[in-house]
This record gives structure tokens, sequence and C-alpha cells, in this order.
């Protein structure tokens, strides 16, 4: 069973990339205009440091590494 909202975002995403001619770079462009034209207020977080384990081959022992 698909739900209506669901398959009402696919179309419109459909429809978009058929009019930017599947251009990932124009899709961006265009909803980034559309934003800009709204005069809602949106808001940027900074991105948050991540951190992952790796196992190194040496000690066996897990050690944490921040990606930024």
């Amino acid at each position: 069973m698909t739900d209506n909202i669901t398959e009402e975002i696919r179309e419109i995403r459909h429809a978009l990339a058929e009019q930017c001619e599947n251009d990932i770079d124009l899709i961006f462009e265009k909803l980034q205009q559309t934003a800009c034209s709204s005069g809602r207020n949106y808001v940027s977080l900074p991105m948050r440091a991540t951190s992952t384990k790796a196992v190194t081959e040496k000690h066996g022992a897990a050690e944490t590494t921040t990606v930024r």
C-alpha cells in the first residue's frame, strides 16, 4: 500500500527532474531559487564533528578519529 503523500512527492520530484532535463545542478539551482523567493526563513546549522572508529592492524585496538 502506497501512501498518498509519498506518491505526491514522487510525482513532484519526477516533474522537477523532467523540467531540468535530469541535470542535478539545474535541479539544485531551481530549488535554491524557490527557497529564496518563498519568503520563508531557513536555518543553516554548522556541521557536526563525527567520530569514526578504526582498527589498527598492529595493535588490533580501536582508536577514535575525529572527522570534519
